[in-house]
């Protein structure tokens, strides 16, 4: 009798973690990209390539109720994938230092049924 019990606690158990995991799998779609920072020279010159740079940061998605749904750090290549449901949202990339640079502007976007967005993030580095 003391087995069964607790197996049905176990059990029991078992059902309310999964109800709080917020049941099922990622959704099939969302944004994904690369996060760049530039420029990275202070002055331009002719012949020379400057390219901007992979950035690791910091990546932040609201809703249309301005609620953080979605919070990530790109890779040290600048790669990044957020899974979204259907809906509108705004990308708000986070500036890494007290000063604000590198900055980046928030950007909004839309994500359909099935599709993973591609949305590259640029931030400004400040050199000039």
């Amino acid at each position: 009798m003391q087995w069964s019990r607790s197996g049905a606690v176990i059990a029991l158990l078992g059902l309310v973690l999964t109800g709080c995991s917020g049941g099922g799998e990622a959704p099939d779609s969302g944004i994904r990209g690369r996060v760049w920072v530039g420029p990275m020279c202070p002055v331009m010159q002719e012949g020379i390539d400057c390219p901007d740079r992979p950035l690791e940061a910091d990546l932040e998605v609201v809703d249309a109720d301005a609620r953080v749904v979605a919070r990530t750090r790109s890779e040290a290549d600048g790669s990044y994938r957020i899974p979204l449901v259907t809906g509108s949202y705004v990308l708000t990339p986070l500036s890494p230092a007290e000063n604000g640079l590198p900055f980046a502007s928030p950007v909004p976007f839309e994500v359909p049924a099935g599709i993973w967005v591609m949305l590259d993030v640029h931030y400004d580095s400040g050199i000039r």
